[in-house]
């Protein structure tokens, strides 16, 4: 397998790992200003738009279908960051879907509660926009 799929795969399912973990067994540790714990989100990004699992699975749905059906461009400009991005969505996407809610676990006390599928989302589209630049140049 690529490294281009293998990487996401890999995080795609260690994320969906540690959501069923947290959500089953309710763990959590603390230190300093780390905390990883059991927080469930109905919004998006942030706590922005709460109560809106069902509207922003749908639109995630779509995004994912555009990604797919625009995959060959977007994959010449950096396919780890596609699947990065479509692996991050998916893996939100189902939370949404089948709980009504996405799980978060990784919580710094400065910082709104995330996710491994919320950070391979930010670092997809931030590798994506940093490649399409340079390729411009």
């Amino acid at each position: 397998m690529k490294r281009e799929y293998f990487i996401p795969a890999g995080l795609f399912l260690l994320d969906e790992f540690l959501k069923l973990y947290f959500r089953h067994f309710k763990v959590m540790f603390e230190w300093r200003f780390l905390s990883f714990k059991l927080s469930t989100n109905t919004g998006a990004l942030f706590g922005a738009f709460q109560n809106t699992a069902l509207t922003l699975a749908f639109l995630s749905l779509t995004l994912v279908g555009f990604i797919l059906l625009n995959y060959d461009k977007l994959a010449s400009v950096s396919e780890i960051a596609v699947n990065l991005i479509l692996s991050g969505l998916i893996s939100n996407m189902l939370g949404r879907f089948f709980l009504n809610y996405v799980t978060d676990y990784i919580c710094f006390s400065f910082w709104p509660c995330f996710n491994l599928a919320d950070a391979m989302v930010v670092v997809g589209v931030a590798l994506l926009t940093w490649k399409g630049l340079k390729t411009v140049q």
